[in-house]
């Protein structure tokens, strides 16, 4: 049986769903009693989803700023 620390070790890989099947089930097997691994768990997922949502909100940054520079350039040029 895995202990806590050992959970909270295997975190970045559980949400990234890199573990193996043996690692998955003794993870699993912990979580089904330990409350307080559940929660970190659910926590560390939804931080690592807000993280990815940020950069994808920079990439929309990006996208408006190119969008803009386009706008902005100068229109007398005229296609053959």
């Amino acid at each position: 049986m895995l202990s806590c620390k050992e959970v909270t070790q295997r975190a970045g890989d559980w949400t990234d769903g890199t573990l193996s099947l043996k690692q998955k089930l003794a993870v699993r097997l912990h979580l089904l009693i330990c409350v307080f691994c559940r929660r970190f768990l659910r926590q560390y997922k939804l931080a690592a989803e807000t993280t990815a949502l940020q950069a994808c909100q920079h990439d929309h940054h990006e996208v408006e700023k190119v969008l803009k520079m386009i706008d902005d350039a100068p229109r007398d040029q005229h296609l053959p």
